[in-house]
């Protein structure tokens, strides 16, 4: 779990790479969680541009009923031609619920 003492230092130092990356991994932890609306919020603070986040903010937008959303990301992830681990991690698996 990620303390707060990491959480004030990651953003003291005002990194923007830093504190995407944290909102990412908290709205992943609040996903885990079942608090779904905040992990959307997390994920809209985190690396807009990231597979991966796209992959689990369709996951939150799914399990809190909002499908159209949903779909919205994962055709995001199913168009990307990124040559990244984040993509290898979620394409598989944004691509078959996708076909749901």
């Amino acid at each position: 779990m990620i303390q707060q003492e990491s959480i004030i230092k990651i953003e003291s130092r005002k990194n923007p790479g830093e504190e995407k990356s944290l909102n990412s991994y908290m709205g992943y932890l609040e996903l885990k969680k079942g608090n779904y609306d905040r992990a959307i919020v997390y994920f809209n603070k985190g690396d807009i541009e990231d597979p991966w986040v796209w992959y689990y903010s369709a996951v939150a937008y799914n399990k809190k009923g909002d499908r159209q959303n949903a779909l919205k990301q994962l055709e995001k992830v199913n168009k990307c031609h990124l040559n990244s681990l984040s993509l290898a991690l979620v394409q598989k698996r944004a691509m078959e619920e996708f076909k749901k």
